[in-house]
Order: C-alpha cells, then sequence, then structure tokens
C-alpha cells in the first residue's frame, strides 16, 4: 500500500498532467496506485486491470528521483488512453511523445534503469508513527520501530509500528 505522502504526490500529478495534456480521464481515485516489487530491476512501472480497476504500480524507489514519478504516471496513462493492447508500438510511442516533457522524462528513466540494473542501492525503513528512519543494505520483512516498541508497547513486538520500506541510492547516475 502506498504512504499518504506518495498517495497525494501522485494526485497532485495526476491532476497537472491531465491537464496538460487536456485529458478527461476521471479522478486519480478512478486508479488503484501500488507500488511495484521492490525487487523489480527492468520495469519501472505498470498498468493492468484487477476486474474493470486500473491498477498502476510505480517502483518505490522512484519517488526518491525527482521529476520521475511524474513521468512513470505520464507513461501509464498513455496506455490507459490508447488501451494496454496497444504496446509501446509506433502508435502510442507517437502519442507519449507529444507530451511537452518526455523527452526530459526520457532521460530521467534511462538514469533510473541503469541505477536499478547496478542494483547500488539500501534500503530505507520509515516508522510511520514517529517517523524514525533506519537504513540498511539488505531488505528485512517485519521489521518494527524498537523505540516505538518500548515506548508504547512495553518492548514488546507490536505490529502497529512495521517499518515502511522504500530505498535510497548510493548514486543515481
Amino acid at each position: 500500500m502506498l504512504s499518504e505522502k506518495h498517495k497525494t504526490h501522485i494526485h497532485h500529478v495526476f491532476y497537472q498532467l491531465c491537464k496538460e495534456r487536456s485529458w478527461s480521464i476521471g479522478l486519480p481515485t478512478t486508479f488503484r496506485w501500488e507500488y511495484l516489487p521492490i525487487e523489480y530491476t527492468h520495469v519501472q512501472s505498470r498498468l493492468y486491470f484487477d476486474g474493470n480497476q486500473p491498477v498502476i504500480e510505480i517502483h518505490p524507489l522512484a519517488f526518491f528521483h525527482r521529476y520521475l514519478v511524474k513521468g512513470l504516471i505520464h507513461h501509464e496513462l498513455c496506455h490507459y488512453m490508447l488501451g494496454v493492447e496497444k504496446g509501446h508500438g509506433e502508435e502510442f510511442r507517437a502519442y507519449e511523445e507529444e507530451w511537452q516533457f518526455y523527452y526530459f522524462f526520457k532521460e530521467r528513466t534511462l538514469q533510473f534503469g541503469r541505477m536499478l540494473s547496478r542494483n547500488q542501492h539500501k534500503f530505507i525503513y520509515t516508522c510511520l508513527h514517529c517517523q524514525q528512519t533506519i537504513i540498511e543494505n539488505r531488505p528485512i520483512r517485519g521489521a518494527v520501530c524498537r523505540s516505538c516498541c518500548e515506548k508504547h508497547a512495553k518492548g514488546n513486538y507490536d505490529d502497529r509500528f512495521i517499518l515502511h520500506i522504500g530505498g535510497v541510492t548510493h548514486n543515481e547516475t
């Protein structure tokens, strides 16, 4: 599930894109927004349908790269507008390139793709309760905020304080 900060950012970007492209495709809540699995190194975002609801997944590390998320959302909304069955063919590329910021975004996505393929990132965990962050070299499952467990659960494990995973890169190029 997306953090509230990322969800708010996506909604803001969604409205910007609809204005820039003169799209009338509903509200951002028409879509379900999720994170791609953090292990993905070749996919930055994707669109699929769960029944009739469109679902857009975005790589969680993309949120640490300014401007990248807007381009990824634009890319997936182009798929939505044309139909996912069109793939990345000539019609899709021409439609996507009509956006005034396309080439700026393309540069960012290539840099991000290189970073993912090198897999040079650390993982940042954030407690959504106290906002404390912990940086680790590898993903850990079921980690909780020790400080919040000590303060609010008498030092016992408490799943109310499970750490939210994201990522931060060593090198963005």
